[in-house]
């Protein structure tokens, strides 16, 4: 079972020229996530995970979410999903390969995940596994 002390569904940007954080948008922005990647595209930050069960169930994790932010404009936009991914709380890595999303690995808090998944963040887009 992950154990986690806080959750958070905030961000910031740096501007080394300057050595200073700026708070970014919370407009449209995924909720606190668990097992979350991400990767840079060149002009967007896309995030994928699951959002924390209800306090009322037992479940290991609530639903799925995946956005996409633009620094440029300080805009979220959802990712509307075709697929849902595999679970990963702990360890999943992911790469952009300057046109999908890979992610492998990781642990879901009982077992290691062993399988390949890919996305094409631009409308629509949709998870392939290969296990």
């Amino acid at each position: 079972m992950l154990r986690l002390k806080a959750i958070v569904a905030n961000g910031a940007a740096y501007d080394p020229g300057v050595d200073s954080w700026t708070p970014i948008t919370t407009n449209n922005a995924p909720p606190p996530l668990l097992g979350s990647s991400s990767v840079w595209t060149g002009v967007e930050l896309v995030v994928i995970g699951f959002s924390p069960p209800p306090q009322t169930t037992r479940a290991a994790f609530g639903p799925f979410y995946g956005a996409a932010y633009d620094p440029l404009k300080d805009r979220w936009r959802k990712l509307t999903n075709g697929g849902t991914p595999s679970f990963r709380g702990d360890g999943g890595a992911a790469v952009w390969t300057g046109a999908e999303m890979l992610v492998f690995g990781g642990y879901d808090g009982a077992t290691f995940v062993d399988n390949f998944e890919r996305t094409n963040p631009q409308l629509p887009w949709t998870f392939y596994r290969k296990p």
